[in-house]
């Protein structure tokens, strides 16, 4: 798996409240060639998209301070290229669309042994 132009492995920004699910996250992206960043918080997805934007950002819906849906519109906002999948505990098809619809690339649902 490789970034723009096949020069290096693709970069993936993995946002989360929990830290276990961020681990997890983080370690299954790293096992599959990606290079990954963690952070805690949609503030700080921001800030780190700004600095130094990632190919793909996986964000968590449910997290303390700036939920999910609102980071994903302020990411879509300051680097509209960078592909966003959004990450939940449950299956909510309606929380899906509704995601999408706010410029998401995709909705995923974490393994309940995630966290």
């Amino acid at each position: 798996v490789s970034g723009p132009r096949g020069t290096s492995p693709a970069r993936v920004l993995v946002v989360g409240g929990e830290p276990n699910a961020r681990g997890m996250l983080g370690e299954f992206a790293t096992l599959k060639g990606y290079t990954v960043r963690a952070v805690s918080h949609g503030a700080d997805a921001i800030r780190a998209v700004v600095e130094d934007p990632p190919d793909v950002v996986l964000l968590d819906i449910e997290m303390p301070g700036l939920a999910g849906t609102d980071a994903l519109m302020a990411i879509r906002a300051v680097a509209p290229y960078v592909k966003v999948i959004m990450v939940s505990a449950v299956s909510d098809a309606d929380l899906a669309q509704r995601a999408q619809a706010r410029g998401a690339f995709d909705y995923v649902t974490k393994p309940a042994d995630m966290g």
